[in-house]
């Protein structure tokens, strides 16, 4: 993840793409096996940041916020610094001002499982 990060930091997007897809691929092979943690959905929701699928993403921490048990609240705070850092990184426009930005991070994150 940190990779891809670096990588979109510095231009390369494709490379970001590959990194990003494949902690995807992982990541499904690890939420196939009980116990999941919140964790993963949250590491998939930044993944899918940085590829740009937005709406995909949403539902990635939308289902981590809804998981039990619970996410503490200092790991749905670091989860919110992730949405951030890679819409940051992609450039996805999350808001040109601060409440429009607060209002659309807040969509991302909000509570509750995949409908």
């Amino acid at each position: 993840m940190n990779l891809g990060a670096l990588a979109l930091r510095a231009g390369e997007i494709t490379e970001a793409e590959q990194v990003f897809q494949r902690v995807l691929e992982i990541l499904e092979r690890i939420r196939s096996q009980p116990p999941i943690s919140y964790w993963a959905e949250f590491m998939a929701g930044e993944c899918r940041l940085g590829l740009g699928e937005v709406e995909l993403a949403q539902e990635e921490y939308a289902e981590g916020i809804g998981r039990q048990p619970a996410p503490f609240p200092r790991d749905r705070e670091s989860a919110l610094n992730g949405v951030l850092r890679a819409a940051k990184l992609r450039a996805l426009g999350i808001g040109q001002n601060r409440r429009e930005r607060d209002a659309q991070t807040h969509r991302l994150c909000e509570c509750g499982p995949r409908k």
